[in-house]
């Protein structure tokens, strides 16, 4: 297996604190959220922040892209706020009563799908800002999530496991169980496998027909935080050792 390290085109600086969730917007602009509460949108073509957005009151910890173009943002403020990007402000508040959002999905019919340290994950109808369902098999916090090619729903846990979800009647289809620290990150690969990164720095490559692990990949020295899919298919992955690396 082929390991590239990308060089660095561009370092964008304006956080104060930590960022802990990244996403491209539909226009290309770069989404990140941070540590301090605060989301910037950068223009990638001349490296400058465009817009901040503040209205969370702790830690951005993910970000999702809905299907018209709004940036919806989750927080250990225990909100996650829907935001119109023209203007900068928030257009719906879904409050997740006393427990943080660590993850954030939109699934294939535009519902929002968000995991939680309280160990469940809540299908929210944006056109109401209501709970359509809620799942609750996790025995510990989810902290990822990811939308399979079907339209199943995966979700990883800080226990090591990774639930795969049918979403029309809210049962668990399989649960994965070879990781042994907590699934930080996950994405679904060109031919449907589902790639998993964990906090002992690995990642493992699964067959979901059977839920074997086809491979797992142990470059990384610290923990996984983030996955993404190339457009050729490849696999990036970063790491709080400071890389980020590239698998084909």
């Amino acid at each position: 297996m082929r390991i590239e390290m990308s060089k660095i085109k561009m370092t964008l600086n304006n956080h104060s604190n930590p960022v802990w969730s990244i996403a491209v917007l539909q226009n290309g602009d770069l989404a990140s959220g941070s540590n301090d509460g605060t989301i910037e949108i950068w223009n990638l073509d001349t490296g400058s922040v465009k817009m901040t957005l503040n209205y969370h009151s702790n830690r951005v910890s993910s970000l999702a892209v809905l299907q018209n173009g709004d940036l919806a943002s989750g927080s250990w403020d225990t909100t996650i706020k829907i935001w119109n990007l023209d203007t900068g402000s928030v257009k719906m508040t879904l409050k997740y009563y006393s427990s943080s959002v660590s993850s954030l999905a939109v699934l294939q019919n535009g519902d929002l799908a968000s995991g939680s340290s309280d160990k469940t994950i809540r299908i929210w109808n944006l056109d109401t800002g209501s709970v359509k369902m809620t799942l609750n098999y996790h025995s510990s916090g989810v902290r990822s999530l990811a939308v399979l090619q079907n339209g199943d729903l995966a979700s990883g846990s800080d226990n090591g496991t990774i639930k795969i979800w049918n979403l029309e009647n809210g049962s668990v289809k399989i649960t994965l169980n070879n990781h042994l620290n907590e699934v930080k990150s996950l994405a679904v690969l060109k031919y449907g496998d589902l790639a998993s990164g964990s906090d002992n720095g690995t990642i493992k490559i699964w067959n979901l027909e059977n839920g074997s692990v086809k491979m797992t990949l142990n470059n990384h020295s610290g923990s996984v935080r983030s996955l993404a899919v190339l457009k050729n298919g490849d696999l990036a992955s970063g790491s709080t050792d400071q890389t980020i690396k590239i698998w084909n």
